[in-house]
């Protein structure tokens, strides 16, 4: 019988960075961000970051750019420069 890895409530400051910053837009407890998007608070306790199927849901109510959320999947653009001869 396999073990269940047990996890705790986590604060914040221990969250993965776009996590974090959709908590805190949120209104700073994974139980507002679960309130916004009308899901379990137990759910978003088990992320390590914000699942692919959640990122436009997260954007949606915290206003949280996907980029941000998700970098390793949205690249953000860079600037072309120019530079002048």
């Amino acid at each position: 019988m396999a073990k269940k890895r047990l996890r705790r409530w986590r604060h914040p400051e221990h969250l993965n960075p776009g996590l974090r910053l959709a908590v805190e837009a949120a209104g700073g407890t994974m139980t507002d961000l679960a309130r916004l998007l009308d899901i379990a608070p137990q759910s978003i306790a088990q992320w390590d970051e914000v699942p692919l199927g959640r990122i436009l849901d997260v954007e949606r109510v915290t206003k949280v750019k996907r980029e941000k959320l998700r970098p390793d999947i949205y690249r953000q653009k860079k600037r072309a420069t120019r530079r002048s001869a």
